[in-house]
C-alpha cells in the first residue's frame, strides 16, 4: 500500500506556496497532479459506475461501440488502441484511465471549478516517481485489455486539449470482479510518493476567483470555442 502524506490549504497562495516547498524539478523526478472536487479513492471512471455484468464486460463493448461510431466525427484515425481508449475517455465512455496533469494551477482549478454536491473536501493529488520508474512507458502498442501493469504515460496529442491541459494518463488494469488496480492502495513502490491537498468545500469559491484573477480559468486550460464561449457567458454574467 502506497503511503501518503495529507495537508489542508485554505487560499491559493497556501497551496502555491505548498509547491515551491517541493522545489524545483531537478529533471530526476516526473511530478503529476490530479485535481477533484470530491475526496475520493484515485480509481478510474469504469470503476466508478455499476452495472449488471462484469464491469470489463461492459467496458470493452463500449470501447468497440465508440470505435465504429465516431470515426466519421475524428479529424485523423488513431494510429493503436490506446489512442482510441485516451479519445473515448475524452469524449466521456467510462474507461481504465485517470486524468493527470504537470500543470499545478490546472489540477488545483479543475479542484475547485464545480461545486460537489457532497459534503466533502476538494482535493489535489500530488505524484511524483523517478523518471526512469518503471510504472511509466512510451510504449502505446499494447493490448490494452490484457495488459496486467499498470502504467502512466504522456499520450500524443491528437486531441487539442489534452496537450493545452498538459495532460498525463494512468492505466489501470483489470484484476477481477469488477476491481482495477489503484494507485494509492495497491501500488507498492518506495520511489514513488503521493500527497494529497485538501480544500474545504467553503474555501473553493474564494480559491476559484483568485485562480480567475490570475487567468487560470475555463478558456485557459480547455483553449476551444466551447470553453471561450463558456468562459465569456460566465464572465458576465450578473
Amino acid at each position: 500500500m502506497a503511503n501518503f502524506e495529507e495537508t489542508e490549504i485554505n487560499s491559493l497562495s497556501e497551496f502555491i506556496k505548498l509547491i515551491e516547498r517541493r522545489g524545483r524539478p531537478d529533471g530526476k523526478r516526473i511530478i503529476l497532479y490530479r485535481g477533484q472536487n470530491v475526496d475520493k479513492a484515485l480509481i478510474p471512471g469504469i470503476a466508478r459506475h455499476l452495472y449488471r455484468k462484469s464491469r470489463e464486460v461492459n467496458e470493452i463493448r463500449m470501447f468497440n461501440e465508440f470505435k465504429r461510431s465516431s470515426l466519421p466525427h475524428l479529424q485523423s484515425k488513431p494510429n493503436n488502441d490506446l489512442e482510441w481508449l485516451t479519445i473515448a475517455q475524452h469524449y466521456g465512455i467510462p474507461t481504465r484511465l485517470l486524468d493527470w496533469t504537470d500543470n499545478p494551477l490546472a489540477a488545483l482549478y479543475f479542484a475547485v471549478s464545480k461545486e460537489s454536491m457532497e459534503e466533502s473536501s476538494a482535493v489535489v493529488w500530488v505524484f511524483s516517481a523517478s523518471m526512469d520508474n518503471k510504472i511509466f512507458t512510451e510504449e502505446q502498442n499494447f493490448d490494452i485489455f490484457k495488459e496486467k501493469e499498470l502504467k502512466i504515460f504522456k499520450p500524443s496529442t491528437i486531441i487539442d486539449r489534452v496537450g493545452s491541459q498538459s495532460g498525463w494518463f494512468s492505466y489501470h488494469p483489470y484484476r477481477s470482479q469488477g476491481y482495477y488496480q489503484r494507485i494509492d492502495q495497491e501500488y507498492s513502490d518506495k520511489d514513488i510518493r503521493l500527497h494529497k491537498i485538501l480544500i474545504k468545500k467553503e474555501n473553493s469559491k474564494n480559491i476559484k476567483h483568485t485562480l480567475e484573477a490570475c487567468g487560470i480559468n475555463k478558456y485557459s486550460i480547455f483553449r476551444d470555442l466551447d470553453s471561450l464561449g463558456q468562459y465569456i457567458f460566465l464572465k458576465n454574467k450578473s
